[in-house]
């Protein structure tokens, strides 16, 4: 892409990659590094002058895959049909970064805002928390 002059490299997340969660600390860290790749990524492009080489990093939330088919606490859920549609739509546009479904690009903007123990007060009012835990039970 760089001897090209131009590309589009995308790389898939997950909104766990914005959020800590309790139980699942290996797939959060795994999720973290991948946005944390695609921003550091993106800074060196930029700063290299590569500037029609772009970087995309998707954060999808619940994704109604097998993994996590036993959650039942979900209603922003997103189809891996929807997940794709999104990203070839964030290339198309040129998203640095794509937080799906909207709702939660809300979310992560007041999280960032209020202390740690907001976001764990919402998982456990929603059932999230729990729904998490009975996952990471089958692990």
């Amino acid at each position: 892409m760089l001897a090209n002059g131009r590309g589009h490299v995308v790389g898939i997340a997950s909104t766990l990659g914005l959020f800590p969660l309790p139980g699942v600390s290996d797939y959060v860290a795994s999720k973290f590094s991948v946005v944390g790749f695609y921003e550091s990524l993106a800074a060196e492009l930029r700063e290299q002058g590569h500037r029609d080489v772009s970087v995309t990093c998707m954060c999808p939330g619940h994704t109604t895959t097998d993994m996590f088919k036993d959650l039942t606490t979900q209603p922003f859920s997103l189809t891996p049909q929807q997940v794709a549609e999104q990203t070839i739509e964030a290339v198309k546009t040129n998203q640095r970064r794509v937080i799906l479904p909207r709702v939660m690009h809300l979310t992560w903007m007041i999280n960032s805002w209020l202390p740690g123990s907001w976001m764990r007060n919402v998982l456990y009012v929603t059932g999230a928390m729990k729904d998490m835990e009975n996952f990471c039970a089958k692990r």
